[in-house]
């Protein structure tokens, strides 16, 4: 890690080679460690300790700043005019459009012909409130109304033909 992380930091002349035995010495890093622990574990400790020394060289090459003053700013509201019929709209939008997307997507990973039939269902299942919930928060929280209603309309025609192509075939 040493050597990849001087080789992005010295000049163009040694740059190369610095990196090109950064490369060596973790391929050769990994290969013995794999091949001491086994190969399933040996894998997992390959990843946790690059990971780590990937985290401890970030760490150690961060630079310190001293904290700037700024001066507190207060939250500028929508300057657009109110009106009754687009909080209509986005409340219509967060709760039904995205719940329809969610449960297409979700049945149409449920009928993928990938996998135990049991395990579609169930995954499918479970990712229908997660993404429910993510659509919810991407139609309130999104400024223009019909940036989500396009993502959620696309997503329910593309689940809606893989559920009718399943169906079908």
């Amino acid at each position: 890690m040493t050597l990849l992380h001087h080789s992005c930091r010295r000049g163009t002349a040694r740059r190369g080679l610095l990196a090109l035995a950064g490369w060596l010495a973790l391929g050769s890093a990994a290969a013995v460690m794999s091949m001491s622990l086994g190969s399933v574990i040996g894998i997992a400790a390959v990843l946790l300790t690059f990971s780590l020394s990937g985290l401890l060289a970030v760490f150690l090459s961060a630079e310190r700043r001293a904290d700037r003053t700024k001066p507190a700013r207060v939250a500028e509201p929508d300057s657009r005019p109110r009106s009754r019929w687009r909080g209509w709209a986005r409340g219509m939008t967060a709760f039904f459009l995205a719940m329809f997307a969610a449960l297409a997507v979700g049945a149409a990973f449920a009928g993928l012909p990938v996998g135990a039939p049991a395990d579609r269902v169930s995954i499918g299942s479970l990712i229908v409130p997660f993404l429910w919930a993510a659509l919810v928060i991407w139609a309130l929280a999104d400024r223009k109304i019909l940036r989500p209603v396009i993502g959620m309309v696309g997503a329910l025609a593309v689940s809606s033909a893989a559920i009718a192509w399943g169906l079908l075939a």
